[in-house]
Protein backbone atom coordinates (compact mmCIF):
# COMPACT_ATOMS: atom_id res chain seq x y z
CA UNK A 1 0.00 0.00 0.00
CA UNK A 2 1.30 3.41 -0.93
CA UNK A 3 2.43 5.40 2.09
CA UNK A 4 0.28 8.47 2.38
CA UNK A 5 -0.49 10.85 5.21
CA UNK A 6 -3.91 12.43 5.63
CA UNK A 7 -4.48 15.54 7.65
CA UNK A 8 -6.33 15.58 10.96
CA UNK A 9 -5.88 19.34 10.93
CA UNK A 10 -8.86 19.65 8.60
CA UNK A 11 -11.05 17.76 11.05
CA UNK A 12 -9.97 20.12 13.80
CA UNK A 13 -10.74 22.96 11.40
CA UNK A 14 -14.31 21.72 11.05
CA UNK A 15 -14.69 21.81 14.84
CA UNK A 16 -13.27 25.34 14.94
CA UNK A 17 -15.63 26.50 12.20
CA UNK A 18 -18.62 25.04 14.02
CA UNK A 19 -17.48 26.78 17.20
CA UNK A 20 -17.43 30.13 15.41
CA UNK A 21 -20.88 29.51 13.96
CA UNK A 22 -22.18 28.59 17.38
CA UNK A 23 -20.78 31.78 18.87
CA UNK A 24 -22.72 33.79 16.30
CA UNK A 25 -25.95 31.85 16.73
CA UNK A 26 -28.52 32.60 19.38
CA UNK A 27 -31.05 29.98 18.29
CA UNK A 28 -28.82 26.93 18.59
CA UNK A 29 -26.20 27.01 21.29
CA UNK A 30 -26.90 24.57 24.15
CA UNK A 31 -25.21 25.32 27.39
CA UNK A 32 -24.15 21.76 28.25
CA UNK A 33 -21.83 19.26 26.55
CA UNK A 34 -19.17 19.49 29.25
CA UNK A 35 -19.12 16.84 31.97
CA UNK A 36 -20.25 17.86 35.41
CA UNK A 37 -17.61 18.05 38.11
CA UNK A 38 -19.71 15.98 40.53
CA UNK A 39 -17.75 12.89 41.60
CA UNK A 40 -18.80 9.27 41.60
CA UNK A 41 -20.86 8.84 38.41
CA UNK A 42 -21.65 5.14 37.94
CA UNK A 43 -21.86 3.94 34.34
CA UNK A 44 -22.32 0.61 32.59
CA UNK A 45 -23.94 -2.48 34.04
CA UNK A 46 -22.96 -5.95 35.19
CA UNK A 47 -19.30 -6.74 34.69
CA UNK A 48 -18.93 -3.47 32.72
CA UNK A 49 -19.94 -1.29 35.68
CA UNK A 50 -17.50 1.51 36.47
CA UNK A 51 -17.31 4.67 38.55
CA UNK A 52 -15.97 7.87 37.02
CA UNK A 53 -14.72 10.66 39.24
CA UNK A 54 -13.20 13.91 38.05
CA UNK A 55 -10.73 16.20 39.74
CA UNK A 56 -10.94 19.98 39.85
CA UNK A 57 -9.64 20.15 36.28
CA UNK A 58 -12.18 17.67 34.96
CA UNK A 59 -9.63 14.87 34.49
CA UNK A 60 -11.43 11.51 34.86
CA UNK A 61 -10.38 8.64 37.07
CA UNK A 62 -12.06 5.32 36.31
CA UNK A 63 -12.43 2.58 38.89
CA UNK A 64 -14.05 -0.82 38.42
CA UNK A 65 -14.00 -4.33 39.87
CA UNK A 66 -12.93 -5.84 36.55
CA UNK A 67 -11.21 -4.76 33.34
CA UNK A 68 -14.45 -4.74 31.28
CA UNK A 69 -15.66 -1.97 33.56
CA UNK A 70 -12.43 -0.03 33.10
CA UNK A 71 -12.73 -0.15 29.32
CA UNK A 72 -16.44 0.70 29.38
CA UNK A 73 -15.74 3.62 31.70
CA UNK A 74 -12.92 4.79 29.45
CA UNK A 75 -15.23 4.81 26.44
CA UNK A 76 -17.91 6.65 28.39
CA UNK A 77 -15.49 9.32 29.59
CA UNK A 78 -14.05 9.67 26.08
CA UNK A 79 -17.51 10.27 24.64
CA UNK A 80 -18.42 12.61 27.48
CA UNK A 81 -15.41 14.79 26.68
CA UNK A 82 -14.97 14.32 22.91
CA UNK A 83 -18.11 12.98 21.23
CA UNK A 84 -17.90 15.48 18.38
CA UNK A 85 -14.21 14.80 17.81
CA UNK A 86 -14.84 11.06 17.80
CA UNK A 87 -17.38 11.43 15.00
CA UNK A 88 -15.25 13.75 12.89
CA UNK A 89 -12.16 11.57 13.21
CA UNK A 90 -14.21 8.47 12.37
CA UNK A 91 -15.56 10.15 9.25
CA UNK A 92 -12.04 11.26 8.37
CA UNK A 93 -10.74 7.68 8.45
CA UNK A 94 -13.83 6.42 6.60
CA UNK A 95 -13.50 8.98 3.83
CA UNK A 96 -16.98 10.37 4.53
CA UNK A 97 -16.10 13.76 6.01
CA UNK A 98 -17.49 15.64 3.00
CA UNK A 99 -20.98 14.38 3.89
CA UNK A 100 -20.84 16.64 6.93
CA UNK A 101 -18.33 19.33 6.03
CA UNK A 102 -19.03 19.91 2.34
CA UNK A 103 -17.37 19.40 -1.01
CA UNK A 104 -14.14 21.03 0.14
CA UNK A 105 -13.30 17.68 1.76
CA UNK A 106 -14.00 15.49 -1.27
CA UNK A 107 -10.34 15.34 -2.31
CA UNK A 108 -9.30 14.18 1.14
CA UNK A 109 -12.10 11.59 1.20
CA UNK A 110 -10.98 10.30 -2.19
CA UNK A 111 -7.40 9.95 -0.94
CA UNK A 112 -8.52 8.04 2.14
CA UNK A 113 -10.69 5.68 0.12
CA UNK A 114 -7.92 5.13 -2.40
CA UNK A 115 -4.94 4.60 -0.11
CA UNK A 116 -6.36 3.58 3.28
CA UNK A 117 -7.57 0.14 4.35
CA UNK A 118 -10.89 -1.11 3.00
CA UNK A 119 -13.67 -2.19 5.40
CA UNK A 120 -12.84 -5.82 4.58
CA UNK A 121 -9.18 -5.27 5.43
CA UNK A 122 -10.09 -3.58 8.70
CA UNK A 123 -12.40 -6.47 9.59
CA UNK A 124 -9.58 -8.90 8.88
CA UNK A 125 -7.28 -6.93 11.18
CA UNK A 126 -9.88 -6.96 13.94
CA UNK A 127 -10.38 -10.70 13.57
CA UNK A 128 -6.66 -11.39 14.07
CA UNK A 129 -6.49 -9.50 17.36
CA UNK A 130 -6.22 -11.52 20.59
CA UNK A 131 -9.54 -12.36 22.21
CA UNK A 132 -8.83 -10.11 25.20
CA UNK A 133 -8.15 -7.15 22.88
CA UNK A 134 -11.33 -7.74 20.87
CA UNK A 135 -13.26 -7.85 24.15
CA UNK A 136 -11.70 -4.56 25.28
CA UNK A 137 -12.67 -2.93 21.97
CA UNK A 138 -16.25 -4.06 22.48
CA UNK A 139 -16.35 -2.78 26.04
CA UNK A 140 -14.84 0.56 25.01
CA UNK A 141 -17.49 0.86 22.27
CA UNK A 142 -20.22 0.01 24.78
CA UNK A 143 -19.08 2.91 26.95
CA UNK A 144 -19.18 5.38 24.07
CA UNK A 145 -22.63 4.20 23.03
CA UNK A 146 -23.91 4.31 26.62
CA UNK A 147 -23.04 7.99 26.85
CA UNK A 148 -24.57 8.71 23.45
CA UNK A 149 -27.80 6.94 24.46
CA UNK A 150 -27.94 9.00 27.65
CA UNK A 151 -27.21 12.25 25.84
CA UNK A 152 -29.89 11.73 23.18
CA UNK A 153 -32.52 10.27 25.52
CA UNK A 154 -34.69 13.39 25.66
CA UNK A 155 -34.75 17.05 24.57
CA UNK A 156 -33.58 18.03 28.06
CA UNK A 157 -30.64 15.63 27.99
CA UNK A 158 -29.75 16.74 24.47
CA UNK A 159 -29.57 20.34 25.62
CA UNK A 160 -27.42 19.41 28.61
CA UNK A 161 -25.15 16.72 27.17
CA UNK A 162 -24.99 16.79 23.36
CA UNK A 163 -22.04 18.78 21.96
CA UNK A 164 -23.14 22.09 20.47
CA UNK A 165 -21.33 21.14 17.25
CA UNK A 166 -24.06 18.56 16.63
CA UNK A 167 -26.76 21.20 16.98
CA UNK A 168 -24.99 23.30 14.37
CA UNK A 169 -24.61 20.28 12.09
CA UNK A 170 -28.30 19.53 12.53
CA UNK A 171 -29.12 23.04 11.39
CA UNK A 172 -26.75 22.84 8.42
CA UNK A 173 -27.97 19.39 7.36
CA UNK A 174 -31.62 20.27 7.84
CA UNK A 175 -32.32 17.54 10.39
CA UNK A 176 -34.86 17.79 13.18
CA UNK A 177 -32.83 18.40 16.30
CA UNK A 178 -29.10 17.79 16.67
CA UNK A 179 -27.12 15.53 14.38
CA UNK A 180 -26.72 12.07 15.94
CA UNK A 181 -23.80 9.77 15.10
CA UNK A 182 -24.32 6.10 14.42
CA UNK A 183 -23.25 3.77 17.25
CA UNK A 184 -19.52 3.31 17.69
CA UNK A 185 -18.14 -0.10 16.64
CA UNK A 186 -14.92 -1.90 17.57
CA UNK A 187 -13.82 -1.66 13.93
CA UNK A 188 -14.00 2.14 14.23
CA UNK A 189 -11.32 2.03 16.92
CA UNK A 190 -9.18 -0.24 14.75
CA UNK A 191 -9.50 2.19 11.84
CA UNK A 192 -8.66 5.22 13.97
CA UNK A 193 -5.65 3.43 15.44
CA UNK A 194 -4.35 2.58 11.95
CA UNK A 195 -4.93 6.13 10.82
CA UNK A 196 -3.13 7.71 13.75
CA UNK A 197 -0.19 5.33 13.36
CA UNK A 198 0.14 6.48 9.77
CA UNK A 199 -0.51 10.15 10.50
CA UNK A 200 2.03 10.48 13.28
CA UNK A 201 4.38 7.69 12.26
CA UNK A 202 5.09 9.08 8.81
CA UNK A 203 7.26 11.95 9.94
CA UNK A 204 10.04 12.62 12.40
CA UNK A 205 13.06 10.39 12.73
CA UNK A 206 15.51 13.25 12.45
CA UNK A 207 16.41 13.44 16.13
CA UNK A 208 19.97 12.16 15.66
CA UNK A 209 20.49 14.53 12.77
CA UNK A 210 19.25 17.42 14.91
CA UNK A 211 21.52 16.33 17.78
CA UNK A 212 24.50 16.31 15.44
CA UNK A 213 23.61 19.79 14.26
CA UNK A 214 23.31 21.06 17.83
CA UNK A 215 26.71 19.58 18.69
CA UNK A 216 28.19 21.16 15.59
CA UNK A 217 26.91 24.55 16.72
Amino acid sequence: MIARRFSLVKSVGVLATLAVVASLSVAVAPSGAHPAASPGETVGSGVETATITRDAYGVPTITAKAMPGVWCGAGYAQAEDRLAQLELVRRTVEGTLAQLAGSGYLAQDEDVRTFFYTPAELSAQEATLPKITRAALGEFSAGINAYEAKAFASPASEKALVPYEFFILGELLGTKGPYRPTPWRPIDTVAVGDYLAREFGGGGGSELQNLGFVRYL
